[in-house]
């Protein structure tokens, strides 16, 4: 009896293990939060700029060249098909 407590206690560590495997959900949070944080540090980088009007009413000025490519190239993670 012993013997098959011992395997059921493998089997469920192994199931718990398995759990986070595929979360389709939870890549896609995972990957929008890295990007919302990759955009945020790009716009801090353009208000520290000098010389740099951000406007009224969501209005701005032109970025610089590499802080406009850095938006630009910030793509959307891929989704994986479920």
């Amino acid at each position: 009896m012993s013997m098959l407590k011992r395997l059921w206690t493998q089997i469920v560590r192994f199931a718990k293990a398995l759990e986070g495997i595929d979360d389709p959900a939870g890549d896609c949070m995972f990957s929008l939060g890295k990007r919302v944080e990759e955009l945020e540090r790009a716009v801090e980088h353009l208000e520290k700029q000098p010389g740099r009007d951000f406007g009224h009413g969501g209005t701005r000025s032109p970025a610089s060249p590499p802080a406009a490519r850095a938006l630009r190239s910030a793509k959307p993670p891929r989704h994986r098909a479920v």
